[in-house]
């Protein structure tokens, strides 16, 4: 269940603690998305030299000087997430630039078409198969200046959720405007406080601004 964005302020700074392995669904590495089916398997460069008329009649991976890209009805395939689904009927996206290039193992910023004259824009995130993460995603102490642990969450279209309350498994969680979940802190939104606990749980206070 998503909730409306709103205007937030914080009464104390946050402690981004990770949350609790019971609450927090699995991370990147553990909800890899499924790796490419023999379908839609990447060639190597010979295949690609012998077979690239052959791609883009029937909409495949292509592999160019070290960037993939894809071919849809003969139609390089730009700006755009596309879904695809595996024989398991499981499915996974990719995320194609400007120039046809698939993302691979980033973070962008992108305004794409989402569906027939429908554009959205947004942070989206691309493992390293080029797969676009959906759900938690954390990023390791080493890996940020505050030398702790951050989450971030990409929902179901793909794009990371800001300054928004989501819930996962029946709870409640703020993700920040910068996109990192709060722990540790109070929060106002829309009028009524919460707090955040260790693991980013949400509980309403029955203390409203109006009344403090």
């Amino acid at each position: 269940m998503e909730t409306e964005s709103s205007e937030t302020e914080e009464t104390t700074a946050p402690e981004e603690a990770a949350p609790a392995e019971d609450q927090v669904p699995a991370t990147d590495a553990e909800q890899a998305a499924p790796e490419v089916s023999a379908e839609t398997a990447i060639p190597n460069q010979e295949e690609t030299e012998a077979s690239d008329e052959d791609a883009e009649v029937k909409g495949e991976f292509v592999e160019e000087d070290g960037k993939v890209y894809y071919y849809e009805n003969g139609s390089l395939v730009t700006n755009r997430i596309v879904e695809f689904e595996e024989e398991d009927g499981t499915t996974y996206a990719c995320y194609f630039h400007g120039d046809g290039s698939m993302m691979i193992d980033n973070k962008d910023w992108v305004s794409c078409l989402v569906e027939e004259g429908s554009f959205s824009e947004g942070y989206i995130r691309a493992d390293e198969n080029g797969h676009l993460i959906t759900g938690w995603f954390e990023i390791s102490a080493e890996s940020t200046p505050q030398g702790k642990v951050l989450y971030e969450y990409y929902d179901s279209d793909y794009f990371q959720v800001t300054d928004e309350i989501i819930e996962v498994n029946g709870n409640e969680y703020y993700l920040g405007p910068n996109g990192y979940l709060v722990t540790d802190s109070q929060i106002v939104i829309d009028g009524k406080l919460y707090e955040a606990d260790a693991d980013g749980v949400l509980t309403e206070s029955e203390v409203t601004t109006e009344e403090q």
